[in-house]
């Protein structure tokens, strides 16, 4: 995580340089907060539901110009994917693969440090007194979890968790310091996969484990994000 924050400022750093004679196109900093619902989306194989929880996070931004219309947005968060209740189905099939998905969302809270990095189109428009009100964007989305209740026992997929994402949404720019966003990550890394085999090699005679079912889940999230300038 170190290495891809270094990364991300000599990026920063080095339009900068060849931009500096641009007064307008100096690195900008922002606070920013967001909040989230999460899901998982599964692979070939499934089950009938996708355990939504809520995801918080604080952090700084910096963002710069690049051309008249393009700009880039980075930054650092932390936050956290709160647990939710136990799931009242305890039914659901394949009872093992839902029990481990189970227990580790509703077990504890899930801390992490977040860095997006984004590029923003901003349409040459001005509406309600502010120049470009509107922008999309798109880009790739690091966060790596870790595990501040360490007490708890038993298997947590997310503990030291690297996971990449790819992110669309857009922005309003509402007024000269605060910009309203939405943004939907979906998710590349496999957070959690499982398979369960027929098959007993050790009867008489021996039957061969045949595949019957193979599991992976990835996980997804839409955010609401508030940015606050520091300067103008």
């Amino acid at each position: 995580m170190t290495r891809l924050l270094i990364a991300t400022l000599c990026l920063f750093t080095t339009v900068d340089i060849h931009a500096q004679e641009e007064p307008n196109r100096k690195i900008k900093f922002s606070l920013s907060g967001g909040i989230a619902r999460s899901t998982f989306v599964y692979g070939k194989h499934s089950i009938d539901f996708n355990f939504p929880t809520a995801e918080l996070r604080l952090g700084m931004g910096l963002s710069k110009v690049m051309l008249r219309n393009f700009e880039i947005k980075s930054g650092l968060s932390i936050g956290v994917k709160l647990k939710r209740k136990p799931d009242p189905n305890p039914n659901r099939d394949p009872a093992q693969i839902y029990a481990g998905l189970d227990g580790v969302v509703s077990g504890l809270n899930h801390w992490f440090y977040e860095i997006p990095l984004l590029f923003q189109y901003n349409f040459n428009k001005e509406i309600m007194g502010q120049p470009n009100f509107f922008g999309i964007r798109t880009g790739v989305n690091y966060r790596l979890f870790w595990d501040r209740e360490a007490n708890v026992q038993g298997f947590d997929f997310f503990q030291n968790l690297s996971e990449f994402g790819v992110i669309i949404g857009a922005n309003l720019n509402i007024s000269k310091r605060i910009n309203l966003g939405i943004d939907y990550c979906m998710g590349i890394t496999k957070i959690f996969g499982a398979a369960i085999f027929t098959g007993d090699p050790l009867a008489n005679p021996p039957v061969a484990p045949t595949l019957l079912y193979d599991f992976y889940a990835r996980n997804n999230f839409i955010q609401l994000k508030m940015e606050y300038r520091l300067k103008k």
